[in-house]
């Protein structure tokens, strides 16, 4: 269901009545005429409740976020896990105080979209028309933070690395020689589902082993 709208975002809300809530961040060049919100069949298979929040352009995330009426909803779900690829993972990671996640799976995520900040890959995105992809700071991380990426990709290494800086709380899921693409290797409802168990159970250190090992394995069949 469309809960609210501006000229940045829509925000899709089901409860399934459930205690876990996903909060789902889409990507770049996301098609919400495809789906609603980034993760859809797989979140509906899990029967997992969610709130979707969707950029209508490839603008990093701006602020008018906040301006949403959506903070005051009695959403009554105990536990709260950002979920977001790249630029959704960017997104997962700068609204995640305010949306009280209590873990937030971050996919390759950037620290910014300003070349000055080490990653010229979005360069043709900066400045944001609105304000986008600012670096992320201290006070937009909530919670605990697992980033997901190749440590042998520079950029995404680079992001890891100063997003740790600013994150009291942030735990790394290394997959080396991955790529860029950590979302692709989340290739069946089945493991993405053990992977938000676990992170719903304990996000530990013997969680991040589970969670690589997860990511690594060959896709159910």
């Amino acid at each position: 269901m469309l809960i609210a709208e501006n000229i940045d975002y829509k925000i899709h809300y089901v409860d399934r009545e459930t205690d876990l809530l996903v909060l789902s961040f889409s990507h770049m060049d996301f098609n919400a005429d495809v789906q609603p919100y980034w993760g859809r069949g797989a979140l509906e298979k899990l029967g997992l409740s969610v709130l979707g929040i969707t950029a209508k352009a490839n603008d990093w995330y701006p602020d008018s976020f906040l301006d949403l009426p959506i903070f005051s909803l009695p959403l009554r779900h105990k536990f709260r896990i950002g979920y977001g690829f790249s630029m959704g993972g960017y997104g997962a990671i700068k609204f995640s105080r305010a949306l009280c996640a209590d873990v937030t799976l971050s996919l390759s995520p950037q620290f910014s979209i300003d070349p000055k900040d080490g990653d010229g890959r979005f360069s043709n995105f900066h400045p944001a028309p609105r304000c986008g992809g600012r670096p992320l700071r201290e006070e937009d991380t909530g919670g605990k933070t697992v980033i997901v990426f190749d440590p042998n990709l520079y950029e995404d290494n680079l992001a890891a690395q100063k997003i740790q800086s600013i994150s009291a709380d942030v735990e790394k899921v290394l997959l080396p020689d991955a790529g860029h693409f950590t979302s692709n290797l989340i290739a069946s409802t089945e493991k993405l589902g053990r992977i938000f168990s676990c992170l719903h159970a304990a996000p530990s250190l013997m969680t991040m082993e589970k969670i690589a090992k997860e990511l690594s394995a060959p896709a159910d069949c």
